[in-house]
């Protein structure tokens, strides 16, 4: 395998979230470096990477004025703008900027968890030669009344009609090539949601996207029926395993299936963030702290 960066990205750290960060290093170890990645609001710019958190895995964090540094004039505008919804590729382009290093950027939320040993996933996706590699790729057709369709931005001085393209990304891999695409797209006046905006771009660019497995269009035939079960139809990917909604309360995913990626599990205390965001964005927060651990 090519030397890798793997980001575990997550709000906090709590010790659920250590635990698999532990374990998502013991699997990649030899072939990828392990980083925590945070999106601090409230930090001025870049926090510097440290090398030593106290479970021994680098941590990187970001905050909002590194992000809209970035010179990416649809990706950085609105008012108010905020990470969510679709500008979660942000911290990763960012990363990939500071450490161009990377022949390939591996990316799970914290509430991404696979029913099986890590390791043999990361064996059987090894030999893609995909630019993204990523979960329920599908076509407009497929599921049309997707909000985020419409908010595709292609700059006038494309010149060509644009095929859009969807992806679902709390877990994915990335190549550096797909990622200087995405790059030049975005300084070109590109933007969106990174779920349509990425696969839309790679795929105009004649850069090859490449379903992890399900039963989609994308998938290569050995891997058809593979990693995760959804809905792509829906508007919440339910029923399934990997999809957008509702939450999985810590359920005891390992007893559904041998080998299968679960998304989104959570804890008591993600709820509570959860529900802490909302309230925030709706204006009802005051003068509320996030929860901690």
């Amino acid at each position: 395998m090519q030397r890798s960066a793997f980001l575990f990205f997550a709000h906090e750290m709590n010790w659920v979230d250590r635990r698999l960060a532990r374990k998502l290093a013991r699997a990649v170890a030899g072939w990828a470096d392990l980083y925590v990645l945070r999106y601090d609001d409230a930090a001025p710019a870049l926090v510097e990477a440290a090398h030593e958190t106290p479970f021994g895995i680098a941590r990187v964090t970001y905050g909002r004025e590194a992000l809209l540094a970035l010179p990416y004039p649809c990706k950085t505008a609105g008012d108010p703008w905020g990470l969510i919804p679709g500008n979660c590729d942000l911290p990763v382009l960012t990363f990939a900027r500071q450490f161009p290093q990377y022949e390939h950027i591996w990316l799970a939320e914290f509430d991404v968890r696979f029913s099986g040993n890590w390791r043999r996933l990361f064996d059987a996706l090894a030999d893609s030669d995909a630019d993204l590699l990523c979960t329920t790729l599908h076509e407009v057709e497929t599921n049309p009344t997707w909000y985020h369709w419409r908010g595709l931005v292609v700059p006038e001085a494309h010149g060509r009609d644009v095929r859009p393209l969807r992806a679902f990304c709390p877990f994915y891999r990335v190549s550096a090539r797909g990622l200087a695409a995405i790059d030049a797209a975005y300084r070109a006046g590109w933007g969106g949601h990174h779920e349509v905006a990425w696969p839309s771009i790679l795929r105009d660019a004649g850069l090859k996207v490449e379903d992890i497995g399900g039963n989609g269009a994308f998938v290569p035939p050995a891997r058809r029926g593979r990693f995760y079960r959804n809905t792509p139809e829906d508007g919440q990917m339910a029923p399934g395993t990997f999809r957008y909604r509702p939450s999985m309360l810590v359920a005891p995913f390992t007893l559904l299936g041998e080998g299968e990626l679960f998304h989104p599990v959570k804890t008591a205390f993600h709820l509570r963030r959860m529900r802490w965001e909302l309230r925030r964005f709706l204006g009802m927060a005051g003068q509320e702290t996030a929860p901690r651990e």
